[in-house]
């Protein structure tokens, strides 16, 4: 058996604080922060009826409820945990404006390979929602206390970063040309159909070899809920997103609900119980998402009176944005260089 130390991030290590514990105890967590998933039924009663002059009203309403939230979300983890300040230095803030002039001066200087960027920033925002779902079941598995990092731990990695991308391949053979308003330049199918195969053939048994070792795992009991939690539901957002609705627009808007509902949520139960040495905000969940809310419709609303103002600026805001908090992102759920397994006595 290994044990791991426990790394501030977590702020697991303080048993005193009692905020913490009803974002962890079983019911409620499962609710926050995987039956969120749940909510992605609003979008899907637009999308089969798939009524084409609902997609704005609709794709407006994310935008201010939950995609711009979900930004400020990462700003508040940002400012509020030191170790990830101390992890992403320059690139905390400082970097968000060189990142949105870069793409201002790409579309101005190359209008042409707008629809190229666009089909980058489709497989960016991929790579983005896999990233934080492995994260959080690393979380979960180093809350466990015991952490092997063995086959079963593996196989739920494995399949959260690919399992998605096999169902995206799958969704790319239909062919699509706008994408959240944007053109879009998309693969060929004939370019896609190798890879999606190929991916089908590595994802099927990874699935059913990690069935047979959670169930094994559950009868030495040795199972860990929300590593299951978070295999189950990125397999059923990501699958029914990319394989029944079958249309980039809508896939989105899927997947993204359930990303930022995670984040939103675990960002809630990071400010009630922060690492140590960090005041805690004791604000309930409400007033919490009513702060994201505000700032978030100030930020949207920034980026839309600039899209007035000046299309292409707005345009580089708009991706800036996004670029930046996958960048950001992709450095928070790193395994920290100080997370290592050590032999227990």
């Amino acid at each position: 058996v290994q044990v791991l130390d426990k790394p501030s991030l977590d702020g697991l290590a303080v048993p005193e604080k009692k905020a913490r514990h009803w974002i962890y105890n079983g019911l409620t967590d499962f609710v926050l922060i995987h039956g969120c998933a749940g909510l992605i039924t609003v979008p899907l009663v637009f999308a089969a009826y798939n009524a084409s002059d609902s997609w704005n009203p609709v794709l407006l309403a994310y935008g201010l409820s939950l995609g711009m939230p979900h930004l400020m979300a990462t700003h508040v983890r940002l400012n509020l945990d030191p170790d990830c300040r101390q992890r992403l230095g320059w690139l905390a803030h400082r970097a968000l404006l060189g990142i949105i002039a870069a793409f201002f001066v790409a579309v101005v200087a190359f209008p042409a390979a707008l629809p190229y960027l666009v089909f980058g920033w489709f497989a960016a925002q991929t790579c983005h929602a896999n990233a934080q779902n492995f994260g959080v079941m690393r979380r979960y598995v180093r809350m466990a206390g015991i952490y092997k990092d063995g086959l079963v731990d593996k196989t739920a990695e494995f399949i959260i970063q690919v399992a998605p991308w096999t169902f995206v391949t799958t969704c790319l053979l239909s062919p699509a040309t706008r994408y959240l308003g944007y053109d879009i330049v998309l693969p060929s199918g004939d370019m896609v159909f190798p890879l999606c195969v190929g991916l089908w053939i590595v994802t099927v048994p990874a699935i059913l070899l990690y069935a047979a070792l959670e169930v094994r795992a559950m009868f030495r009991d040795e199972t860990v809920p929300g590593r299951i939690l978070c295999v189950v539901s990125g397999l059923l957002v990501n699958g029914f997103a990319w394989l029944f609705v079958r249309e980039v627009h809508w896939g989105y808007l899927i997947v993204s609900t359930w990303h930022a509902l995670q984040y939103i949520t675990y960002v809630h139960s990071f400010r009630m119980s922060p690492p140590p040495g960090v005041e805690p905000v004791r604000l309930n969940a409400l007033r919490h998402i009513a702060i994201l809310l505000a700032a978030g419709a100030v930020v949207m609303g920034v980026m839309f009176q600039a899209r007035e103002w000046l299309p292409l600026l707005g345009i580089a805001m708009h991706l800036g944005l996004n670029f930046h908090h996958y960048l950001s992102d992709m450095l928070i759920w790193r395994k920290p260089a100080r997370l290592k397994a050590v032999p227990a006595v």
